[in-house]
């Protein structure tokens, strides 16, 4: 910037503008990198925000002792216990299981189908 000015006011107005245009297409493509980000910074904590707590009861630990805790606190070791209509929190093997029936949706459909 201060190249530019010292062009503009030395007489040679050309190198000025030169100097110019790419101060303003910089500050363009940053400007849009901002906007860019903001927006998806927006679209994330809209969608985070329609994540629902979801609980599940467990059984954990060596008593057996049935517990409700978040599908995001589920770790290696945990029982967990699911009834008709549950979604399954994580990978699993299933222990025991009576007339199962799975519904897996396809990862690859968009789900608006």
């Amino acid at each position: 910037m201060l190249t530019s000015l010292v062009a503009l006011f030395s007489g040679r107005p050309w190198d000025a503008l030169e100097g110019i245009s790419i101060i303003i297409i910089s500050a363009i493509l940053i400007m849009l990198m901002v906007f860019t980000d903001y927006f998806k910074d927006k679209k994330y904590i809209e969608l985070s925000g329609k994540i629902k707590e979801e609980t599940v009861p467990v059984i954990r630990g060596k008593l057996g002792a049935t517990q409700s805790i978040s599908v995001w606190d589920v770790v290696v070791g945990d029982v967990v216990l699911l009834e008709t209509g549950a979604s399954v929190p994580a990978d699993c093997l299933i222990i025991e299981a009576q007339d199962l029936q799975i519904d897996e949706p396809d990862p690859i459909q968009d789900g608006n189908d």
